[in-house]
């Protein structure tokens, strides 16, 4: 039953993820929260699996979370908000 729901919670994190993704296409935000939090990358292999610096990874990262904060986590996870406000 625990492994069941961990890994609900894994796809949940997914779900926001892609959400992410699919309100803010022109942003890679998704990713990096993806790489972060679900694959456990430390900062230095955050920036190398995305191609940019870590200065860059932790300002999408920031980014990410603020525009998640602003819309909430249930839009978030449906996709739903706008990457304009940023």
């Amino acid at each position: 039953a625990e492994i069941a729901q961990l890994s609900s919670e894994v796809e949940d994190a997914r779900a926001v993820c892609a959400g992410v993704r699919a309100a803010n296409p022109t942003q890679r935000w998704g990713d990096v929260l993806e790489c972060r939090y679900l694959e456990c990358m430390d900062w230095r292999h955050v920036a190398i699996a995305m191609d940019m610096s870590e200065r860059q990874a932790h300002a999408d990262h920031d980014a990410a979370l603020e525009w998640v904060d602003l819309v909430g986590i249930a839009a978030a996870r449906e996709g739903m908000g706008q990457s304009a406000l940023f």
